[in-house]
């Protein structure tokens, strides 16, 4: 259970990151 969360919040973060590099 605890590792299924911290992997879903992991790759919200990469997500945001990728979203954030190709806007600027």
């Amino acid at each position: 259970m605890t590792t299924v969360l911290l992997l879903s919040f992991f790759l919200s973060t990469i997500c945001l990151q990728v979203i954030s590099v190709m806007l600027f």
